[in-house]
């Protein structure tokens, strides 16, 4: 709850958040506690990377301790792995204190299986520990740098401090690593067979050997001063040289705070291009919407104060579900709930006001009130209500309207109060009733649930009645 009111704040036009270091620069502090974790821009790139995985033979060694020879082992470190080893070396001299690589044995977490290290395919990229864990200071950097660049090196897979990132795996990259072996002092890093083939972007570029690059965009290509390469528009993002070249993701503005539409129920801050944070607007009966706003902006809006084909604001008069009280929506989609006078409670038939109770303190209830309207009763509030006409309302075997049927046929069962309308988006789940439109007192508002009598969840639950009354004709 703590970080959707955060992240609901710092939506608002006027609230910013702190400025971030440049992408892959943060550091983390030593040995910090729990399994590795990666910073939001770092962990928001990797989503964006795949690399092919290129798995081993079955382990063929029989039983083994130590290196070993196994006709499902190679004969040593393929010259793609080689020559990544001397990079990272000189890259990080003072994050790394060796690198092992190439020995024939079965694989630690699935012994059935080769090990990479003996495809010729992996390092271990030894890390010295830091008070007897992992030390994330040095570990971080090298792991953070490896995530950047993964696509165009080829590396398949990471394990670092309890964690595995994999780019070949779909939805969450980055998952808890349940080997054996905690990887506390060493980053297992292996490379697919184009990677330790040398042929890859890093490789294939001059990058490996130091070459360098004018950095750039090639269209939406952002080329590095290594010359490596990545596709920014892979994944919707674009890139952008302002001067450095960059990716900018989805529609999240260059510069400055923002936020975008990741779906319709999810909302992702953004600052300067970078996607910082994200959020369920359906946890607070709500959706995410672009429309109205300038561009780069969105906002959590209620589903009861928006138009569900537009996704603009609307401005409603309606009746809360809960404890018989009004609700309104401005135009610019802010709710205000107001209590009805002690002893009355709201009513929508003629306009939402209050007036004397017509329906139950608490509960849901289809009734018929003054004979004429086939009213729905929800929390003491009527919420929604259709005019019978001069058939009129009928609480004989259930409520609803009635009319003349045409010569020679049943009589027919209207209910319109049900049937009719668009039941517009869904709420989102089981979101408590919202309390009036406050202010922060910094004068950022602050997005909360909002509701009109028309709105979303009433048909949601007259649908369901619909339902229940259609199975219980079938059965007659």
């Amino acid at each position: 709850m703590k970080r959707r009111a955060l992240l609901l704040a710092a939506l608002v036009a006027g609230c910013s958040s702190s400025e971030e270091p440049p992408l892959g620069s943060q550091e983390q502090g030593v040995a910090v506690p729990g399994p590795w974790s990666m910073p939001a821009d770092v962990h928001a790139f990797g989503q964006t990377e795949f690399v092919k995985y290129d798995g081993a033979l079955p382990w063929s060694g029989g039983a083994c301790s130590g290196c070993c020879t196994a006709s499902s082992c190679g004969s040593g470190e393929l010259p793609g792995t080689k020559a990544f080893k001397a990079f990272l070396l000189k890259t990080f001299p003072g994050e790394i204190s060796s690198i092992g690589g190439y020995c024939c044995r079965p694989n630690t977490g699935a012994t059935s299986m080769t090990s990479i290290h003996g495809t010729g395919r992996a390092l271990d990229v030894m890390i010295p520990k830091a008070g007897g864990d992992a030390d994330n200071t040095k570990g971080d950097k090298v792991a953070h740098w490896l995530v950047m660049h993964a696509q165009e090196i080829g590396v398949q897979l990471i394990i670092w401090d309890r964690m595995a990132w994999n780019p070949s795996r779909k939805g969450e990259k980055l998952n808890p690593y349940t080997g054996p072996i905690p990887h506390i002092d060493h980053l297992h890093v292996e490379l697919n067979l184009d990677g330790a083939q040398m042929k890859t972007p890093f490789f294939t570029s001059g990058a490996i050997s130091g070459t360098t690059c004018t950095p750039k965009c090639d269209g939406d290509v952002i080329v590095g001063g290594d010359c490596g390469r990545g596709d920014c528009a892979a994944y919707g993002a674009r890139c952008v040289a302002d001067p450095t070249p960059r990716c900018v993701f989805g529609a999240c503005p260059a510069k400055g705070v923002g936020a975008t539409c990741v779906d319709e129920k999810t909302i992702a801050n953004c600052t300067d291009g970078k996607i910082t944070g994200t959020g369920d607007c359906s946890a607070y009966a709500a959706a995410c919407s672009a429309a109205g706003v300038p561009a780069g902006q969105a906002r959590c809006l209620s589903v009861f104060c928006m138009d569900p084909k537009t996704k603009l604001p609307v401005a409603t008069e309606s009746c809360w579900f809960d404890k018989g009280q009004r609700s309104s929506c401005d135009a610019a989609g802010k709710l205000t709930i107001t209590p009805c006078p002690a002893g009355q409670a709201c009513s929508i038939i003629g306009g939402a006001h209050c007036e004397a109770p017509k329906c139950p303190a608490t509960g849901e209830l289809l009734t018929c009130i003054d004979g004429q309207w086939l009213s729905r009763c929800l929390g003491g509030s009527v919420v929604s209500a259709s005019d019978c006409g001069a058939g009129g309302c009928s609480a004989e075997g259930g409520a609803h309207c009635t009319k003349a049927p045409p010569a020679g046929e049943d009589p027919v069962v209207d209910d319109p109060a049900l049937e009719g309308g668009d039941a517009g988006p869904d709420a989102g789940g089981d979101a408590a009733a919202p309390t009036a439109e406050t202010e922060s007192s910094s004068g950022c508002a602050v997005a909360k649930p909002s509701g009109s009598g028309a709105g979303a969840l009433v048909f949601v639950l007259a649908a369901v009645a619909v339902r229940q009354r259609r199975r219980r004709r079938g059965m007659r």
